[in-house]
Parts: C-alpha cells; sequence; structure tokens
C-alpha cells in the first residue's frame, strides 16, 4: 500500500505531499487545479516516461517520492531483487530540464525500469492510455490470460519458447540446405587447400633454419677461403710450419725449465691448454669447411622450398602458425560441411517434435482460454448491468490459426464484442463502444481482474468519464467494492465517488503573482462544501448542502 507521497517543482507545483489511507482515496478539484500532474507523478514513480516539459520553474530538477508498505508475500522477492531488509519501499524519482532521469530505491541508486518491474504487481495504474489499449486485441488477449490465471501465464510463455525454438530450427535448417547446394564446390576448395598445405610439410621453426642455410650457402666460398687460410695459419700445412707447430717446438724446450719456478711451471701449464684449445679449433676449422656444401643445386633447392612458404604464406597466414591454423580450421569446416545431411535429418526430426509439444501445449492454451472466456463474459455483463448498462451483452470472439500461421500469442486472436442494446449485433469494442461505455467496461474489468491479480494499490484517473447521475452512483459503489481489502486512488470530477471516499483529499489552485497548487485533507463540514462544489459548481445554496450531507450520509 501507498503510505505517503510529496511532489516538488511538477510543473506549477512548488510542493505537495499527503500521507494516504486504505480502503477509498481520492482526489478532487477544480478543472486546472492539478488532478493531472497527481497522475503523472505516480506515473514517473512507477516508472514512467520521462517530459521534461514536466519540470517546474521552482528549481532544476523535479522530485517525487514515495513509501510502499509492503505485503508479507512481496517481501521475499523484493527483498532478493534488493537486498533489503526493511518492509517498507521508499522511492526517489527526479527529472532534471535536461533530462536526466534517476531513481532510488531505500536510498540505493536503481535503472528506471526496475521501478517498473518491482512495483508491478504491488501499484496498478489505470488511465486514459489504457482505456486507449482497451480496444486493441494484443491488450485483450494479455487481459484473458491474466483473467485464466498462473496455469494460461505458463502454457502461453511455454509456447512462445517453443515457437522461439521452432523459429531457430527453421532458420538452421534453411542455412544448411543452402550449404548443401554450395557443399560440393566448397568441399572441393578445402580439400585443395587441406592438401596443399599437408604436401608441403610444414614445420614452425622450419623457415628460419632455411633462410640461415640459404645465407650460409651465398657467402660459402668467403667462409670457406678464411675458415682454410687461418687453419694454414694453426697448422701451415704445405707451406711450411704452422703457429701452432712453432709453440708446440718452444713449449718443449721451455718445459724442461719449469720445475725451476712454479710461475714458469703455471705459464707452461696455461702454453699447454691453450696449445691443446687451438689443436681442437684447428679441427673444428678443417671439419666445418669439409662439410661445407657449395653445391649450386643445394641453393636452387633451398630457394625452391622458401618460394613455396612464401606463397603457402601469401594464401593462408602471414606466419607459419597462422597458415597451421587455417589448416586446422579448414579440416573442421570440411568435416561439417561432410556432417550437412546427418544435422538437417536431426533438426528436422527435433522441429517435428517441437511442432507435437508447440501444438499440444496451445491446444490446451485454447481450451483454457475459451473456458475462461465465458466465466468472463458472464462477470463483465453482471458488472455492466451494475453499473447502468442493462442489456449490454459482451462476447470474446476467437480466431483460429494453424501451425504454419502460428502468431507469437497462440493458435488464436481475440476481440471484443459488445452491443449496448438487447437485439443489436456484437462489434468490436473500439468502434461500437462510448467513451462513457469504454469507462465502464474498463472500470469492470479491473475490478473482475482485481479479484485475480490481488494487487494491493490500484489508482484510476478518468474512470468517470462521460458519466454521471445513477450510472456516477453505480461506479462508485463498484469502486468502493474493489476497495475492499485494498487500496483504491481515484482521481475524480463526480461528487458521488468523492461521497463514497475513506479519505478524501482536494488540490486548489490560487494566484498570486504566479499560480500556487495546494493539497488537503477534507474532514466534515469541509468536504461537505467541496461535494456541494462538486455538485453546483460556485452557487451553493442550502439545498445542493442537504444534498452533499445526502450523498455523505448515503455512503457512510
Amino acid at each position: 500500500m501507498i503510505q505517503s507521497i510529496r511532489i516538488k517543482n511538477l510543473a506549477i507545483v512548488r510542493e505537495l505531499s499527503c500521507e494516504l489511507g486504505g480502503g477509498l482515496n481520492v482526489f478532487t478539484g477544480e478543472t486546472g487545479a492539478g488532478k493531472s500532474l497527481v497522475v503523472d507523478a505516480f506515473s514517473l514513480l512507477l516508472g514512467g516516461r520521462s517530459q521534461t516539459e514536466l519540470v517546474g520553474n521552482y528549481g532544476e530538477e523535479l522530485l517525487v517520492e514515495a513509501s510502499i508498505v509492503l505485503e508479507e508475500k512481496e517481501l521475499n522477492r523484493i527483498h532478493g531483487e534488493l537486498g533489503l531488509d526493511e518492509p517498507c519501499l521508499f522511492i526517489t524519482r527526479t527529472l532534471s530540464k535536461d533530462g536526466k532521469s534517476k531513481a532510488r530505491v531505500n536510498g540505493r541508486a536503481v535503472p528506471v525500469g526496475f521501478l517498473r518491474e518491482a512495483l508491478s504487481s504491488l501499484v496498478h495504474l489505470h488511465g486514459q492510455q489504457e482505456h486507449e489499449a482497451l480496444v486493441t486485441p494484443s491488450y485483450q488477449l494479455d487481459y484473458l490470460d491474466r483473467f485464466a490465471g498462473e496455469r494460461a501465464v505458463l502454457l502461453r510463455e511455454k509456447g512462445e519458447s517453443l515457437l522461439r525454438e521452432r523459429k531457430e530450427a527453421i532458420l538452421k535448417i534453411g542455412e544448411l540446405e543452402d550449404q548443401l547446394r554450395e557443399r560440393e564446390r566448397k568441399k572441393d576448395l578445402l580439400k585443395f587447400e587441406i592438401n596443399e598445405i599437408e604436401s608441403a610439410r610444414l614445420s614452425e621453426v622450419e623457415e628460419k633454419s632455411l633462410l640461415e642455410e640459404k645465407n650460409l650457402l651465398l657467402s660459402g666460398l668467403q667462409i670457406k677461403e678464411n675458415l682454410e687460410a687461418m687453419q694454414e695459419i694453426l697448422r701451415g700445412e704445405g707451406h711450411g710450419r704452422g703457429f701452432l707447430n712453432l709453440l708446440e717446438v718452444r713449449l718443449k724446450e721451455l718445459g724442461q725449465f719449469q720445475n725451476l719456478s712454479p710461475k714458469l711451471k703455471e705459464i707452461c701449464s696455461r702454453l699447454s691448454g691453450l696449445i691443446l684449445e687451438l689443436d681442437d679449433l684447428s679441427w673444428e676449422l678443417k671439419s666445418f669447411s669439409e662439410d661445407l656444401d657449395l653445391d649450386p643445386g643445394k641453393l636452387e633447392t633451398l630457394e625452391e622450398r622458401l618460394d613455396l612458404i612464401s606463397r603457402l604464406k601469401r594464401k593462408y597466414g602471414s606466419t607459419i602458425p597462422e597458415i597451421l591454423n587455417y589448416l586446422a580450421r579448414a579440416r573442421e569446416s570440411l568435416q561439417s560441411l561432410e556432417r550437412v545431411d546427418i544435422e538437417i535429418e536431426e533438426l528436422v526430426s527435433k522441429k517435428e517434435k517441437m511442432e507435437v509439444q508447440l501444438h499440444d501445449t496451445l491446444k490446451e492454451l485454447r481450451l483454457l482460454r475459451k473456458k475462461r472466456a465465458k466465466e468472463l463474459e458472464f462477470k463483465v455483463m453482471e458488472g455492466l448491468n451494475e453499473l447502468g448498462i442493462q442489456g449490454a451483452n459482451f462476447k470474446v470472439d476467437f480466431q483460429e490459426f494453424d501451425l504454419e500461421n502460428l502468431r507469437s500469442w497462440g493458435l488464436d486472436r481475440i476481440e471484443f464484442l459488445f452491443s449496448a442494446n438487447p437485439g443489436e449485433p456484437e462489434k468490436p469494442l473500439g468502434k461500437v463502444a462510448s467513451g462513457g461505455e469504454l469507462s465502464r467496461i474498463m472500470l469492470v474489468m479491473k475490478s473482475v481482474l482485481a479479484d485475480v491479480d490481488h494487487v494491493p494499490s490500484l489508482i484510476f484517473d478518468e474512470v468517470d468519464a462521460g458519466i454521471g447521475g445513477k450510472v456516477g452512483q453505480a461506479v462508485a459503489r463498484k469502486l468502493k467494492e474493489i476497495s475492499v481489502g485494498r487500496q483504491v486512488i481515484c482521481i475524480t470530477h463526480l461528487p458521488q465517488i468523492a461521497g463514497a471516499a475513506d479519505n478524501h483529499y482536494v488540490l486548489e489552485k490560487t494566484f498570486e503573482g504566479k499560480f500556487e497548487v495546494s493539497l488537503k485533507k477534507l474532514e466534515g463540514e469541509e468536504r461537505v462544501r467541496e461535494i456541494a462544489r462538486m455538485l453546483a459548481g460556485t452557487k451553493v445554496t442550502p439545498a445542493v448542502l442537504a444534498h452533499a450531507r445526502e450523498i455523505l450520509g448515503g455512503n457512510s
């Protein structure tokens, strides 16, 4: 239940606040006093669309605040979503002139959309837009499914899920069939690419090794000449004694004296190690020189191999690892193409099973809808009779589809048909119902649905459009009936509805340099005078006051 509301800087409203009670709460006031702004405030609290023109001239942003006392059944859901443990929700919605909109719940910032979701089961706002929506088949079907209860909602959700899966399966089958037509061409191309890469027998480190070998061969003659020259210096073979031979002779002669001095012995030892190292190096030079292949055919082979790698890189990747990755993907694609036939068969089988399940689900939903539609017809006609439309007829018309022409809402399209007078054929609601009749039909339907939805707070705007007199009394009784055990908030111009209220608030607009709007809860004689004003305008006579007291007395 909405416990309180505070409005600040909303259009011509500087600041208003009030405490709300259970039962029937009504807001009245002269035309232009700001009753519609109260509806705008509630709409903003419930996550309604931001309209910067609502921001007044008393600051840079408007503010709407409210506290909502949670029923026990709502505590766990709301607390689970927000992580709160308070029994109340303190909701704040702000809107600045630059269009920035913010929402907070118990001091915590939340998306504005969260207000719509979290409060959808706590508060319903019924205004002019819903009157307009009432004549649309989609709204009517939603209404019927909500009236039909939780089972209908579950069946509809299941049907919508199956329908999405069926659509996805059909799209996938189409894609695979397109692939099938292209498959042979793609398979030939993939096989060629796979064979071309596989036959190259690439190695990730091969290219570096080939380049090193190529560069070595290109400089091979100079390297060989230098190696042989260095070997000649060390060994002197063919040209007398080399440096190494001379060292060996001198070390042998010097070695005769090494025991005469520790230092000399150390020098001889180091020379001996150097000779061994140079001897080993000499053999390495000789071996490397002899192994160096200067065959021009070898260089040609290397260049051909490197050219092959370059061609593959241009086609499949900038590096050998990328080429090998392309090979892996090509193998997977080939396997996938070879599985297309099997995959199509599996999907067709899955789709057929899904369609059986979908048909059974939607058939059950159709039977439930038709059963509950009869109950709805009876309840609506009963309610309309109470509201002064005797002899009216209300019917739920069904148009059925097969699976091939299936709609997202199921195998049915429904439309509410109406005739106000006995003997007249029923026609679509939006074509034959007057504004006053639509208001009463909406009220009856909300009354019927309220028993199913168990929403704690209902807000009505323009529920009294186009009605008055005895019909107004009937509407007042209906609102009073709906308010038993819940909170109903109604913006009204009808004295009969105001007289039925448990809590009566009046909005007044005054002008002292600029317009000011005030809000006051009425009691006693003040309430009598407001109802008298609603009855007679500015000419309030003793007779009108007596009539106002009669209205209040009749509803007490």
